[in-house]
């Protein structure tokens, strides 16, 4: 049986910022294939509608989701997120990577303010290893696709500005 066991932020927090990510940690490693929008979903309760987000598995844990919403969240409003389990009798529910099931719905409330999250660089760059420089955290309205960069184009060219012709 999966159990959930925490989330941030926790059911019935205020003043939530408007763009960051919704964590959802749950007892087990997650089935990826159960994760989807019609298992979990956020709602704007005024409205009723759900916010288009996308929900995927944490890449440093595996029993956390990671829930980002497309756009900022409204300010001043109050957010549901649901995660069906097999008490709703709906054919499809959260389950562990070893075929457990999430047997009671879960529902965390929330309530957001009017300020943005903004990334401490100087905290963040911090690392252990120089070689791991390159990585940095992205803001949560960008997405890094997993593939190589190409460059495209170099400004100056390689023969301008004294450059040596065999720069690659």
């Amino acid at each position: 049986m999966v159990v959930f066991s925490s989330s941030t932020p926790s059911h019935g927090a205020t003043d939530y910022f408007i763009n960051k990510s919704i964590e959802l940690t749950f007892d087990r490693a997650l089935d990826t294939t159960t994760i989807t929008s019609n298992v979990i979903s956020l709602v704007d309760i005024a409205s009723g509608s759900v916010v288009p987000s996308s929900a995927s598995v944490s890449p440093t844990d595996n029993k956390t989701i990671i829930l980002l919403p497309s756009t900022s969240l409204k300010e001043n409003a109050e957010f549901r997120v649901l995660i069906i389990g097999s008490d709703m009798g709906l054919g499809y529910n959260l389950k562990g990577a070893d075929g457990s099931t999430l047997t009671s719905t879960t529902i965390v409330e929330f309530s957001t303010g009017d300020t943005v999250y903004q990334i401490d660089s100087t905290l963040e760059k911090q690392t252990s290893n120089l070689t791991l420089e390159g990585e940095l955290f992205l803001p949560t309205n960008v997405k890094a696709l997993g593939y190589d960069f190409t460059v495209d184009k170099i400004r100056p060219k390689n023969n301008k500005a004294g450059l040596d012709v065999t720069l690659t």
